[in-house]
């Protein structure tokens, strides 16, 4: 026998005495006592059913621990995702089908050893997934997005219209990434850093924009914290992912409607109901619709220093990004007075980028100057020009573009009461 052969046998005898003793414990405790069973109660009758079926094997100590932690997970838990769910170190868990299982840590996709027994158990998986957030999936109802409740996001789709059963995790992450931390690892200089503290304290509206993954809510997390104490904000989200531990706050998250498609709360009305709830500052996690007109009138009346985020691929994109929702809004208004208005409305874009190996820098913060020709213009002040990629890293150096800003802003800084000599400084040093 071959030693591929050998690690198939015993791979075949895993899943066969897996299966036995899965047959066994349900015999033993219902289904409906499994749910009903509180999970340290439940996981210590379990492990004690399997050590006794285990105890004649023919396997090592760890290969049982590893049967039995199976079998913990698939009745207690997510099967064998579980683990994944666990693990603080991985963002995203993605799964293409019963043996293509893929997760990112630390901005780097690879697949890992996860593996279901076949579609019927993938999709049993989905089923319980979906059902911890509230919701179902089937034939009738294909596709779903929903929450977990550590506020993790779940999409799933199966066939038919899907050629094999699809779920994509997006973690919480619990931990918060400071901007120490961002110019420790590179993704910022330490100019940049100190800027963009003084644009917050200047109360400068700021749009935050990056493909997917970029480190978009990572920064807005991070720059909020100099937002002062003082200052009533108010957060409006899709999933509760910022960290944001000022006192006077209030955080507003949307709500999916329901299986009769009824009870849903979208962003857009978050958004208009916050402008009655006397914010100093608002924070929308991500503009994606015709919220976006709401926010650049709460940017463009009274609530100077707001931040939000979109998807896009340059400082420039993003602009034209706000553009095209807010045209989709269905408003009567002339593209020149829209392009106006979120001139008026933003102040400076900062851009993300990920990179091949995984890094994540901001690498563009631009100004919004106006416009000109029914065009856009805008002035970088800080660039990060990439080189080549060594021992797995980008090089690249950071570029101060200029060393003040337009009086526009500086006019808007010394309203919030800061001196803008220190901007001059910092971009003076930089």
């Amino acid at each position: 026998m071959t030693a591929m052969e050998g690690t198939t046998k015993r791979f075949r005898i895993h899943e066969e005495l897996r299966e036995a003793i899965l047959q066994k414990i349900i015999e033993r405790i219902s289904l409906d006592e499994i749910e009903r069973t509180d999970a340290v109660t439940l996981r210590e009758e379990i492990a004690v059913i399997a050590k006794d079926e285990l105890s004649s094997t023919p396997l090592t100590f760890h290969e049982r621990q590893r049967i039995v932690g199976e079998i913990i997970n698939e009745l207690t838990g997510f099967g064998p995702i579980e683990p994944l769910l666990k693990d603080q170190t991985i963002s995203d868990i993605i799964v293409n089908g019963p043996a293509d299982v893929f997760i990112e840590r630390y901005g780097r996709l690879e697949r890992v050893k996860a593996r279901f027994r076949g579609r019927e158990h993938l999709m049993h998986t989905i089923r319980k997934l979906v059902g911890a957030a509230g919701r179902r999936i089937d034939e009738s109802a294909p596709m779903v997005d929903a929450f977990l409740s550590d506020n993790s996001r779940v999409n799933a789709i199966i066939p038919p219209v899907a050629f094999a059963p699809s779920v994509s995790i997006r973690k919480f992450m619990r931990s918060v990434t400071g901007l120490k931390q961002m110019i420790d690892i590179g993704s910022i200089s330490a100019e940049m850093g100190e800027f963009l503290r003084l644009c917050i304290e200047g109360k400068l509206n700021i749009l935050v924009s990056g493909g997917t993954g970029t480190g978009k809510t990572t920064l807005l997390n991070a720059i909020s914290k100099f937002i002062p104490q003082s200052e009533r904000i108010i957060t409006v989200e899709d999933s509760f992912e910022l960290m944001i531990s000022q006192p006077n706050m209030v955080r507003l998250v949307t709500r999916l409607p329901n299986v009769e498609g009824k009870g849903g709360v979208s962003q857009r009305q978050l958004v208009i109901n916050c402008l009655r709830m006397r914010p100093d500052r608002i924070i929308v996690g991500e503009v994606r619709g015709s919220e976006v007109w709401d926010m650049l009138q709460a940017m463009n009346t009274g609530h100077a220093g707001s931040i939000t985020t979109v998807h896009a691929n340059s400082a420039l994109d993003s602009l034209h990004r706000l553009e095209t929702m807010a045209m989709l809004t269905g408003y009567e208004i002339t593209e020149a007075t829209l392009k106006a208005i979120i001139s008026r409305s933003i102040d400076i874009v900062i851009h993300l980028a990920r990179f091949v190996t995984g890094e994540r820098k901001i690498i563009q913060i631009t100004e919004i100057v106006g416009v000109e020709n029914n065009r856009f213009i805008i002035d970088d002040i800080f660039r990060f020009t990439p080189g080549p990629v060594a021992e797995g890293r980008v090089t690249g150096n950071f570029h101060c573009m200029k060393d003040s800003l337009s009086n526009k802003l500086m006019d808007k800084i010394a309203l919030s009461g800061m001196q803008t000599d220190a901007i001059k400084g910092i971009l003076r040093k930089g």
